[in-house]
């Protein structure tokens, strides 16, 4: 299945990348081969074919990027298309797609309410590499070079994106119900910090002690070290440098907004 092949672990990353800057260096001079592709038409009419397939179900699709863009609940949920400067016509043409889900009203409450301890304010709650949020979490990405190939990668990216990302992005649609998926469980690559905190912006201060208390209960080893952060926030005051541990980010908002039972 192609989903396999394409599915790689660090080491092959690191060594697919160093594979492909040993090939561009070489090629980097030479005179591209009649009849062969550059390789960003190759990728961006990729794009756009992947494009025509996803935005009849909500989204709009910009060339600049290039990426596609839905909204849910709020919050601005993007399919971002990357490649490599490494590509090599013929060879290796790169498609890296990100997942990213943000908001400027979220990113503006942060600033306004949780400076200077909360350091992640600029908006985003979700920006990862697309495998990573199916099962099992692994680094995807695909070489479109091989015209032979590409239909069949094309369909692939569709079909993964139909059945594994546009149900990750409707988790997000509804707040209230996002608040109860994230008390009973972990949202692939949401940190249980944003998310507390985007349920205390977006519904309200018994969410995000509910989504607290899962993350605790979920997470034992993170108790210690919260009670202990709350204790010391209560005594001394809410620390007024930004604070680059998550779980002593997550007990000074426990503190600054006195959420209800967070322990």
């Amino acid at each position: 299945m192609p989903v396999r092949k394409n599915m790689k672990t660090g080491s092959e990353v690191l060594s697919d990348l160093i594979e492909r800057k040993a090939q561009w260096a070489t090629s980097r001079f030479a005179r591209r081969p009649e009849g062969i592709e550059k390789p960003r038409d190759v990728f961006l009419a990729a794009c756009t074919e992947i494009a025509a397939a996803i935005e009849p179900k909500g989204f709009r699709y910009a060339k600049s990027g290039p990426r596609l863009t839905t909204h849910r609940g709020g919050l601005t949920c993007q399919i971002k298309f990357g490649s490599s400067y490494y590509n090599v016509a013929g060879a290796s043409v790169l498609l890296d797609p990100s997942i990213w889900i943000t908001s400027a009203k979220f990113g503006a409450w942060l600033r306004q309410h949780c400076r200077p301890w909360f350091r992640l304010n600029d908006g985003r709650l979700v920006i990862s590499q697309l495998g990573y949020l199916l099962q099992p979490p692994r680094y995807l990405q695909w070489n479109l070079a091989d015209p032979a190939e590409r239909p069949e990668i094309i369909k692939d990216v569709v079909s993964i994106l139909d059945a594994g990302i546009l149900p990750y992005f409707d988790q997000f649609a509804d707040p209230r119900r996002l608040a109860h998926l994230v008390a009973e469980r972990d949202i692939p690559r949401l940190p249980g910090l944003l998310a507390a905190a985007f349920l205390l912006f977006a519904v309200g201060a018994d969410a995000a002690s509910e989504a607290i208390r899962g993350l605790l209960k979920r997470h034992e080893a993170y108790r210690g070290p919260f009670t202990q952060a709350v204790a010391e926030f209560r005594h001394l005051g809410v620390p007024s440098t930004p604070q680059a541990d998550g779980i002593r980010c997550l007990a000074a908002l426990t503190v600054a907004f006195d959420l209800p039972a967070a322990l």
